[in-house]
């Protein structure tokens, strides 16, 4: 096993041979630069128990008109007698864009610049290596839902504010006419990797060693109304009642779930422009945003119906089921269920009670198989079947034989599989929708997302994310080159 010594500024020992590493990353034993596998907290690159405590975490949020603002901002405080270089990371998903960084060094303050990887890379590395702190923004190279920040050169006491900037869209809720705001429970330091190891079924619960304070400030063009919370929130209304502010009530709740605010105004079913402008970054451009839930349905009064408009409507639904039944064409739906080892346990049980409701709600007139997928894969049926109550009796039967000791996770394969396969002339008549059902990643994610996208007007994918753990990136990408739902 190789060892690591430290012999000077930026000089290290490994295996016998002397290496000089600009950014003070440790070696492993093919001497590749060994970076730290943690979430949400800052580690020293050198050594792993070396950990820039978390003192405190704001999260102050702005939402207007179905678009947020979210500032994350976390302070730590080297409290070690080293000068070291951390990374810190956290979690990437589609649901948010990350549009902006700064992090605040002693009374330095560096806000991040978008540019190639590569200079980056060598920005950086030369930075540290003179002996200047600096700041790096990148996704993993390994892990694509994970984001990566290398601070480099933290003083001994000395602080470090990282603030993160995101864009969040908030959901339109038609039937509540309402905006849903989300801060996800995997933005809260550590908590990411303590979901990873636990159950579905299990309660999770991020108690706080340090100070944690959130506020959200809501303004509209109209009048706010039934504002409603997951978590307690002090609530202050402006006096016409278009913006209002909520304090976190911190001291006397634990978060165990996701903070979900949602909101409605009197105006929210019209349509509204807002445009944003920044004249010292983009001189002479502006931004216009439009927002509005839809109403899907009306109401509409209807006269009491007499003997006449009876026997009329009756024929009508009479016509209509007869139309209906010789035209309704059903589709060919094909679930592709992951039963690698990572879905042991509940996730398994829970893909199991998911499929068994998906093939009971199948129009008639269709055809199904099941797909399962691990290492290899197998289908069920050697080309998909007929929906027949013999057909769904048997997979029901079997479907208890449904377990995850199919190996690793392999989707690629299967899904070529179904693109390559000839479908019989039957088939080719029916419109064809796939479910995926995983709970992970994989490490081809960007090949089998395009994959999915060139073949999608052949066949719609829909996925189903199983456990807090899944790839945000597989399953939201997936169902988005798939023209599908997530």
């Amino acid at each position: 096993m190789n060892t690591v010594h430290n012999l000077g500024h930026n000089q290290y020992q490994t295996g016998g041979v002397v290496r000089r590493c600009k950014c003070n990353c440790r070696f492993n034993r093919n001497n590749n630069p060994l970076r730290l596998p943690f979430v949400n907290n800052l580690y020293s690159v050198i050594d792993p128990e070396v950990t820039i405590p978390l003192v405190k975490l704001d999260v102050n949020v702005d939402m207007e008109e179905g678009v947020s603002l979210t500032y994350l901002k976390q302070v730590y405080h080297n409290t070690s007698k080293d000068i070291v270089e951390c990374i810190y990371k956290f979690p990437s998903n589609d649901s948010y864009i990350v549009s902006g960084l700064e992090v605040k060094v002693g009374d330095k303050t560096i806000e991040a610049e978008i540019m190639e990887k590569v200079v980056s890379d060598q920005k950086y590395d030369d930075a540290v290596a003179a002996g200047n702190t600096a700041v790096q923004m990148k996704c993993n190279d390994d892990d694509q839902d994970v984001i990566d920040i290398n601070v480099g050169n933290i003083l001994p006491n000395q602080e470090v504010e990282v603030t993160v900037k995101f864009i969040f869209k908030l959901e339109s809720v038609s039937n509540s006419a309402s905006y849903s705001y989300i801060f996800p429970m995997e933005l809260i330091p550590g908590v990411r990797k303590y979901i990873n190891m636990t159950k579905l079924d299990e309660n999770i619960v991020a108690k706080f060693d340090w100070d944690f304070n959130m506020s959200v400030n809501l303004s509209s063009h109209s009048k706010i109304s039934n504002i409603n919370c997951s978590h307690e929130f002090e609530t202050k209304f402006s006096d016409d009642q278009k913006s209002a502010k909520l304090i976190f009530v911190s001291k006397s709740q634990s978060i165990d779930s996701d903070i979900i605010v949602s909101y409605s105004t009197d105006e929210i079913r019209e349509p509204i422009i807002t445009l944003h402008s920044d004249p010292n970054k983009y001189e002479g451009e502006v931004a216009a945003h439009i927002s509005f839930v839809p109403r899907l349905s009306e109401e509409i009064k209807v006269a009491e119906p007499t003997e006449e408009t009876k026997s009329d409507q009756k024929n009508w639904v009479e016509e209509d089921q007869a139309h209906a039944s010789s035209d309704l064409v059903g589709g060919e739906f094909i679930f592709l269920l992951d039963r690698s080892h990572s879905m042991g346990g509940a996730r398994i049980v829970a893909a199991r009670k998911a499929l068994k409701l998906f093939i009971k709600s199948l129009p008639m007139g269709s055809k199904f198989n099941i797909i399962s997928f691990g290492k290899k894969h197998y289908k069920f049926y050697e080309e998909s079947a007929d929906l027949t109550e013999e057909n769904i009796k048997l997979v029901l039967h079997n479907m208890g034989e449904f377990t995850a000791n199919m190996g690793g996770t392999n989707i690629l394969d299967p899904l070529k599989s179904i693109y390559n396969e000839k479908r019989t002339t039957e088939s080719s008549k029916l419109m064809r929708s796939l479910f995926l059902l995983t709970d992970g990643g994989v490490e081809d994610t960007d090949d089998v997302i395009q994959l999915i996208k060139d073949n999608n007007m052949n066949t719609r994918v829909h996925t189903f994310g199983i456990g807090s753990g899944a790839s945000a990136m597989l399953v939201y990408g997936a169902a988005l080159a798939g023209l599908g739902n997530a």
